[in-house]
């Protein structure tokens, strides 16, 4: 099984405006933005794996690095559904206050600490049945 983690969006997850198109006319859609900071998780050339996904958050203060939030969830991928979306990994106005910031993206580049376990889970159906 491959899994592949996206970029976080920390600006937001942005809908433009838009125009619905209906049988009654044309219904004009605001611009909305969701202050979240997201993470999405694919799983590719996989059919079916029950997985249990935690998401380690890392910041540092007087120097010292330590683990600031775990995000956890189990979630079963499938050929049909592979696409995980974490939200509120981080509070939004941590990663986009100035002063704040400093505590989450770390140096020389400005970068995010993460890290990211995933580990299978059995499925019921063949423990029910006795198979490992």
């Amino acid at each position: 099984m491959l899994l592949h983690a996206w970029p976080i969006s920390r600006t937001g997850v942005w809908f433009r405006k838009f125009y619905l198109i209906v049988w009654q006319g044309t219904v004009e859609v605001p611009e909305a933005v969701l202050r979240t900071v997201r993470l999405a998780v694919t799983a590719k050339d996989v059919e079916y794996a029950r997985v249990r996904i935690a998401v380690l958050v890392f910041a540092v203060q007087d120097g010292i690095e330590y683990i600031v939030k775990v995000v956890s969830t189990k979630y079963i991928f499938s050929s049909e559904d592979n696409l995980l979306n974490l939200d509120d990994i981080l509070p939004f106005d941590s990663l986009n206050d100035p002063v704040e910031r400093q505590r989450y993206l770390q140096e020389p580049c400005e970068s995010l600490k993460i890290h990211i376990v995933i580990s299978p889970l059995t499925d019921p159906k063949l423990s029910a049945a006795g198979i490992t």
